[in-house]
């Protein structure tokens, strides 16, 4: 589940940065924090994830196999 901020935003900015962080962690469910800035610093968006955890055993029983990213 992502809370994002509630407003969209467009923006013509080349360089963007997004920083994530774990906030806490409650049983299974983890919650990050994340925010947008731009290329001079200044917050973009902010937003809220909360994860479920879940061991690999558990993970390949629901067919999540690997992750793969691009680079």
């Amino acid at each position: 589940m992502i809370i994002p901020n509630t407003t969209a935003s467009l923006t013509t900015e080349l360089e963007l940065t997004i920083r994530a962080k774990v906030t806490k962690q409650v049983r299974n469910l983890a919650y990050i924090n994340a925010e947008i800035t731009n290329s001079k610093g200044e917050l973009y968006n902010e937003g809220e994830a909360i994860y479920y955890l879940m061991n690999q055993e558990k993970a390949k029983e629901m067919g999540f196999l690997r992750c793969e990213v691009e680079e």
